[in-house]
């Protein structure tokens, strides 16, 4: 989905982004608890969340006229795509893996535990960050979005100030929502395409 970024400049630093992580997508959970904890659950997850938010984004132009979202849709495709990919990054090394097996209590559980040896900083702030660092700056519309994107669990609305969230924040986390809350609750059957 990747290609279909059309600024070329942001499709390459996006791509270089993707190539620099990818194992580690394939290798870890997008959470230790509450949805995709598998090995290669964070690639699960972010792809969820492209593949919805596309779909969202696609309904919503197709029904503009209809509802009168005429100009409401204040977003392009680039934008969505880039925040849909991003929208998690602040948790590559967040995770590491671990070996819960003689541990009576915690055996069952996915080998995966927070990294302790990460620094704790505002999700967004993170994001934008290794984003620039790549040469992918981002606008101030995207980064409202990647700020508000987990929407009520976002480290800026556990503040008193909460933020409108623009349409694209909130095609975001629609997406978010249904990855997390819906798809992502249960390990793929790999028995199955």
């Amino acid at each position: 989905m990747l290609a279909l970024i059309q600024d070329t400049q942001r499709r390459d630093a996006v791509i270089e982004l993707y190539q620099k992580v990818e194992k580690w997508m394939d290798e870890y959970p997008a959470a230790v608890r509450h949805h995709h904890w598998w090995a290669g659950g964070y690639r699960d997850h972010v792809e969820q969340v492209m593949n919805n938010a596309l779909a969202l984004y696609d309904h919503l132009k197709q029904q503009e006229s209809h509802y009168g979202l005429t100009g409401k849709i204040d977003f392009g495709l680039d934008s969505l795509i880039i925040c849909a990919f991003l929208h998690d990054f602040d948790k590559i090394g967040r995770y590491r893996k671990t070996d819960f097996s003689k541990d009576k209590w915690k055996k069952n559980r996915m080998p995966f535990e927070y990294n302790k040896e990460t620094y704790s900083t505002e999700e967004a702030a993170t994001v934008v960050a290794r984003a620039a660092k790549h040469g992918l700056h981002l606008t101030d519309y995207e980064i409202h979005a990647l700020s508000l994107a987990h929407g009520g669990w976002s480290d800026i609305m556990q503040r008193n100030f909460q933020p409108k969230m623009h349409p694209l924040a909130v095609v975001l986390h629609c997406a978010d929502l249904l990855s997390g809350h819906i798809m992502g609750q249960r390990q793929p059957d790999t028995n199955h395409p």
